[in-house]
């Protein structure tokens, strides 16, 4: 026996009205649109519907792991390692890398999927700040300019026009 659950695709801006399929055990057994909803009308795209695949697949990363072998070997090899490990060898590598080169050494990055979730939004937007880096992109600043940063720098035209050439033509 499943239950219906209404929620929503959080991959991309439209935010697709989903209904899951949730078994006995509180797993999701089917994602499919939601086809009374008023706006949607039951449109969700391939991504959406498709996105409990990404969940299940075999070769997700659910754990922290850490590379065993040098990366000149190619292929690498990892072993899995706790959360408070990986935390902590991220922290000693940002710290050498900010003493080495200064705080702006260091950027940050979120995509889609944190944009449009309201409670992640927030914290992750604010990690540069917390770190104390100039340099905070987000999905839209590759595409939009080369320099959205967090301290409004400009984007000269120079790089502007290398990107989309030249408007003026």
């Amino acid at each position: 026996m499943s239950t219906a659950k209404y929620t929503f695709c959080r991959i991309c801006e439209p935010a697709c009205p989903l209904i899951a399929d949730v078994d006995d055990h509180g797993e999701i057994s089917r994602l499919r649109p939601d086809r009374e909803h008023p706006v949607s009308r039951g449109f969700a795209c391939p991504k959406g519907l498709s996105y409990l695949d990404v969940h299940n697949d075999p070769d997700r990363v659910n754990h922290p792991l850490r590379r065993t072998n040098p990366r000149a070997e190619g292929v690498g090899k990892f072993e899995r390692v706790s959360w408070e490990d990986a935390f902590a060898d991220i922290g000693r590598r940002l710290r050498s890398i900010r003493g080495r080169h200064g705080v702006d050494a260091l950027a940050t990055y979120y995509g889609n999927p944190v944009a449009f979730n309201s409670k992640a939004v927030v914290p992750v937007a604010s990690l540069p700040i917390k770190i104390g880096t100039r340099s905070g992109f987000g999905a839209a600043t590759g595409s939009t300019n080369d320099a959205c940063t967090y301290s409004q720098r400009k984007p000269s035209a120079r790089t502007s026009s290398a990107k989309v050439g030249d408007t003026a033509q």
